[in-house]
């Protein structure tokens, strides 16, 4: 498996096996994935990029990962 995916199970509550603890350890390893895409996307369009329209487009993608999967509502249920 993974590396990356392994340390997002465990900071989700669970050991890698895949074994869940309860649906909110699920969600909090969905939301640690999208966070990392995130993260992912946005140090390629910084390291990688100086074009302002890429950096727009950057954050563009950024705004609608989160919106799409509410990371805002997820915050506040503090998962």
């Amino acid at each position: 498996m993974n590396r990356v995916i392994k340390e997002l199970m465990n900071q989700a509550g669970t050991d890698s096996s895949g074994k869940w603890m309860g649906v909110e350890h699920a969600e909090k390893f969905a939301e640690l994935i999208v966070r990392k895409c995130i993260s992912e996307v946005a140090m390629m369009g910084v390291v990688h990029y100086e074009n302002p329209d890429i950096s727009w487009a950057v954050n563009l993608i950024i705004g609608n990962l989160k919106e799409t999967f509410e990371l805002d509502k997820l915050k506040e249920k503090n998962i």
